[in-house]
């Protein structure tokens, strides 16, 4: 969290994020940041 404080505009942090949201169960939070992730980038494989 504090990394995507620090920058907002990466991908790959939100993607990172919401794997760990996903893996302990908070599923709005992954969708949530999983969707960020895909709005940065589309390409981004982990997000989709």
């Amino acid at each position: 969290t504090r990394a995507i404080d620090l920058s907002q505009n990466s991908a790959v942090l939100y993607s990172n994020r919401g794997v760990f949201y996903f893996r302990i169960e908070q599923f709005d939070n992954a969708l949530s940041d999983n969707d960020q992730a895909i709005a940065l980038d589309p390409t981004i494989a982990n997000a989709h």
